[in-house]
C-alpha cells in the first residue's frame, strides 16, 4: 500500500510537472503573440505624408523620399504616398481647403500670394528661410518671398525669356544698340514682341519700375502697385520707341526663331522664351548663340533688360502635430536641394534655381541653360494678373509699334503712361 501511495505521489508530480511546462510555453506564446501584435499595431500606425507633385517627377520624388526617409529618424513612424497632381490643380484645391490637401505640394510662384492668404502656407523656419536665401538664384528667392517672408522651398527658376542670335551676325551680344547695329549691317533683324505684356515689362523693369497686384483670401484683386508714370517708367517707354524706330528691329509675328533660316531667315536674333531654343539651334547650327538679356541705354542712363520669372515651388500646408511638421519641412528642404535639381534637370529638364546646381558644368556647358541661369537673378517673379491687366498692357504695346507716341514731348509720354497706370489699377 505504501509502494502504490509512493508511485501515486510519482505521477501526481510528474503530471505537475508537465501542466508547469505546458503553462510556460502558453504564456511564452501569449507574449510572443502579443509582441507580434504590437509590432504589426506599430506598423499599422506608421503615418501617411501625403505628397502631391506633377505627372512626370513623381516616381523620382516618391524613389527619392522613400530613400530619404530610411536614412532618418522618422523612418519607423512616417511613410509618403506621392500622388501625380499638377501645379494649378493643386493650388487650386490648396486654397480652397488647406486641411483636405496635401502636406507637402509643388506649385508655380504665380499662387504664392494666394496661398499664403488662405493660410495654405507653413513658412519655413528662420535658419531655413537663410539658406534658402543663400542656395538660390535671387529671382527665385524673390518669387518664394511674400511680405519679406520666405514661405515655400524654390525647386526651379526656368520659364522667362532671352536673348538667341546668330554669331555670324552679331558680334556682342551685350548691348540692344550692339545687336542692332549688326543686325541693320547685315540687313537682318531682332525680333521682340513689343505688343505683349509678358515682355515688355522688359523695360520697366530693367529701369527700376514695379507692377503688381494684391490679391486677398477670396482670391480677387484687393489692390495693386504701380509706378510706371514715374521717371522709371518715362525711361521705358522711351526705350521701346527708340527700339520700335530702329531698321534693325521687327515686331514679332509668330515663331520668330523660325527667321533664323539661312535660305532667306531675316533673325538675326530674338527675344523669346526657352521653346524656341531647339528651333534656333537646328537651324543656327555651329552659329547658335544664346545670352542673357542687353542692356539698353536712355538719355545717358545704361539698364539692364529685365523680364518675369516662372519658378516652381514646393510648399508645406500647416500641420497641428509639430513632430509631422518637422518631417515634412525637412523633407521638402531635400526635395528643393541641389541633389533633386540636378536629378530633375537631368531627367524632366527643370531648370535648377539652386546656385551650385547653375554653376555646374552640367548647367555651364549648355547656352540656353547658362543664359537663362544669369537672366533669372536680374527677373521678377511673375504674380498672379488678372486677364484684364494682359489686354491692357497689349493695348499700349501695340500703340507704340504702331506710331502713336513717335514724335510726343516728355509731358505727353508721362500723360499716355498716367492713364496707362489707371487703367492697370482698376483691372479685376
Amino acid at each position: 500500500m505504501n509502494k502504490r501511495k509512493a508511485i501515486a505521489a510519482i505521477l501526481l508530480a510528474a503530471l505537475a510537472l508537465t501542466g508547469c511546462k505546458d503553462k510556460k510555453t502558453t504564456n511564452n506564446e501569449v507574449q510572443s503573440e502579443t509582441q507580434t501584435s504590437q509590432t504589426t499595431q506599430t506598423q499599422v500606425q506608421k503615418q501617411d505624408i501625403n505628397v502631391w507633385v506633377p505627372q512626370e517627377v513623381t516616381a523620382l520624388t516618391k524613389e527619392k523620399l522613400d530613400e530619404w526617409i530610411a536614412s532618418t529618424k522618422w523612418s519607423s513612424r512616417y511613410e509618403f504616398i506621392v500622388t501625380a497632381v499638377s501645379e494649378g490643380e493643386a493650388a487650386g484645391k490648396m486654397k480652397k481647403d488647406p486641411a483636405s490637401g496635401a502636406d507637402i505640394y509643388s506649385f508655380t510662384q504665380d499662387q504664392l500670394e494666394g496661398l499664403a492668404a488662405a493660410d495654405a502656407l507653413d513658412a519655413p523656419d528662420d535658419d531655413r528661410a537663410k539658406s534658402i536665401t543663400s542656395q538660390n538664384d535671387s529671382g527665385a528667392v524673390l518669387a518664394a518671398t511674400y511680405e519679406d517672408k520666405v514661405y515655400a522651398y524654390p525647386e526651379t527658376s526656368e520659364n522667362s525669356y532671352i536673348l538667341y542670335y546668330d554669331k555670324s551676325v552679331v558680334s556682342d551680344p551685350s548691348s540692344i544698340e550692339g545687336i542692332l547695329a549688326d543686325c541693320e549691317a547685315a540687313d537682318k533683324y531682332l525680333y521682340m514682341d513689343l505688343e505683349s505684356g509678358w515682355y515688355n515689362v522688359s523695360f520697366f523693369f530693367g529701369t527700376g519700375a514695379q507692377c503688381r497686384y494684391i490679391y486677398g483670401s477670396d482670391g480677387k484683386v484687393s489692390d495693386s502697385v504701380c509706378d510706371y508714370d514715374s521717371d522709371m517708367g518715362l525711361s521705358a517707354m522711351k526705350a521701346m520707341i527708340d527700339l520700335k524706330n530702329s531698321s534693325g528691329f521687327a515686331q514679332s509675328t509668330g515663331s520668330d526663331a523660325a527667321g533664323f533660316d539661312p535660305d532667306g531667315g531675316k533673325a538675326g536674333a530674338v527675344i523669346s522664351g526657352t521653346w524656341d531654343s531647339d528651333v534656333a539651334s537646328g537651324l543656327l547650327g555651329n552659329s547658335y548663340g544664346a545670352a542673357e538679356l542687353p542692356t539698353f541705354t536712355v538719355d545717358g542712363n545704361t539698364y539692364k533688360m529685365s523680364g518675369f520669372l516662372s519658378s516652381r515651388m514646393i510648399g508645406v500646408a500647416p500641420q497641428e502635430d509639430s513632430d509631422r511638421l518637422s518631417v515634412c519641412h525637412a523633407a521638402a528642404e531635400f526635395l528643393a536641394g541641389d541633389q533633386m535639381q540636378s536629378l530633375r534637370f537631368e531627367q524632366n529638364g527643370y531648370t535648377p534655381s539652386n546656385l551650385a546646381v547653375q554653376n555646374s558644368e552640367l548647367i555651364q556647358t549648355d547656352p540656353l541653360y547658362s543664359a537663362l541661369a544669369a537672366q533669372a537673378a536680374k527677373c521678377r517673379p511673375q504674380r498672379q494678373y488678372p486677364n484684364a491687366y494682359w489686354d491692357i498692357s497689349k493695348s499700349f504695346g501695340t500703340d507704340i509699334v504702331e506710331g502713336r507716341y513717335d514724335g510726343a514731348s516728355d509731358d505727353e509720354l508721362r500723360e499716355a503712361l498716367s492713364e496707362y497706370v489707371r487703367q492697370i489699377k482698376e483691372a479685376e
